[in-house]
């Protein structure tokens, strides 16, 4: 993979896994949301939060006809549609925001209070967030989950699930 002016990306992998998403259209002629939104325990990475192994590089992109079909191993597409608030450039590439990540993982349901009380302390903490910011993307997950009772949870209850004494997730914000 070339990077333009010599530079080296901070995530060649993810970048290149991002570029074969479609190969024929180099990356500075790309808008974002639609030519796919780094998502999920791969946005935490970029952002440098936690080091739970994901399903594998996960990008979110709109649902259509013109969605690129990933045939590549350990590239996981979700299908979804990303505000023009809820996505971010950060290391070069395009991510969701803190809030639209901590939703996504609530809803994904992969991740336990605890866990999602952990990932919601480092935003906090590393200052990537705030937590109006992290409820309000909440509030849409708790109207349209399909998972009930504490999963669905406020953000109140997230951060409860992790008590802040024993908050160790790594935390190291990537520019």
């Amino acid at each position: 993979m070339r990077i333009r002016a010599g530079g080296r990306h901070l995530f060649p992998r993810l970048y290149s896994q991002w570029l074969m998403l479609d190969p024929e259209r180099p990356g500075w002629l790309r808008d974002a949301p639609g030519c796919g939104v780094v998502s999920h325990a791969t946005a935490l990475r970029v952002y440098g939060i936690g080091d739970r192994p994901g399903l594998g590089v996960e990008f979110t992109l709109p649902a259509g006809p013109a969605r690129p079909r990933s045939s590549h191993p350990g590239i996981v597409l979700h299908s979804g549609e990303v505000a023009a608030d809820e996505w971010t450039t950060r290391s070069d590439l395009f991510v969701t925001t803190p809030a639209r990540t901590l939703r996504d993982l609530t809803y994904s349901g992969r991740f336990d209070l605890a866990e999602l009380g952990r990932v919601a302390h480092a935003f906090l903490r590393t200052h990537l967030a705030n937590e109006t910011e992290l409820a309000r993307g909440l509030e849409v997950t708790a109207r349209t989950s399909p998972y009930s009772g504490e999963t669905a949870g406020s953000l109140e209850s997230i951060l409860r699930a992790a008590d802040e004494d024993s908050v160790d997730f790594p935390a190291h914000p990537q520019r």
